[in-house]
């Protein structure tokens, strides 16, 4: 078994779900086809976890090394953001 976590693919749904064009999703986004291949390719190798894209798995280590009551006050106003949706 091979956890995938892409973040934000690029995709028919994104567009659907107006988020396409949030600066978030700008940074981080990269294509099914790339998510595939990694996807494949850590499951070929055994890997448990795969992370495609050199951005999220910055961001991931990022969130590893910040103490959470710090995350939690970056994270509110996102939330409230993505509630409002």
């Amino acid at each position: 078994v091979t956890q995938l976590c892409p973040g934000p693919v690029d995709t028919e749904f994104v567009e659907r779900a107006r988020m396409g064009r949030t600066l978030p999703f700008q940074f981080t986004k990269i294509s099914a086809e790339r998510c595939a291949r990694a996807a494949v390719r850590g499951f070929d190798a055994g890997r448990a976890m795969v992370i495609p894209g050199l951005m999220m798995k910055f961001i991931l280590l990022l969130g590893a090394l910040t103490p959470r009551f710090l995350l939690r006050l970056i994270y509110r106003p996102v939330a409230a953001v993505i509630r409002r949706m």
